[in-house]
Parts: C-alpha cells; structure tokens; sequence
C-alpha cells in the first residue's frame, strides 16, 4: 500500500472517530437539553403554585 493511500486512510478514520465523537456529544446534549426543558416547566409551575397561594393569603 502506497504511503499516499495509508495517509487517506488515516485521515478517513480520523474523521469517522471525530463523527462519531461529534455525534454522541450531539445526543449527550439534546438529552440534557430535554431535561433541563421539563425541569424548568416543573419550576414555572411550583412558581405559579406559588404565587396563587400568596394570593389566596394576601386576600384573606
């Protein structure tokens, strides 16, 4: 195999490593991209819990 054709194919499967690296990163991400969405509608809600119970004894 000429040194050439070795080279590309290192550099192929260096960027296929770099792909998948990049990939699992990009799932890694969305995943905590999700929970940081539900977490942050369980904080609006406790919010507005919260701020309809002061209400409720500010009317009293």
């Amino acid at each position: 195999m000429s040194l050439i054709i070795r080279k590309a194919d290192h550099i192929m499967k260096s960027k296929d490593q770099q792909i998948k690296e990049l990939q699992k990163q990009i799932k890694d991400l969305k995943q905590q991209n999700l929970k940081l969405t539900v977490e942050n509608e369980f904080v609006k809600k406790l919010s507005a819990l919260v701020s309809k119970r002061k209400n409720q004894k500010h009317q009293k």
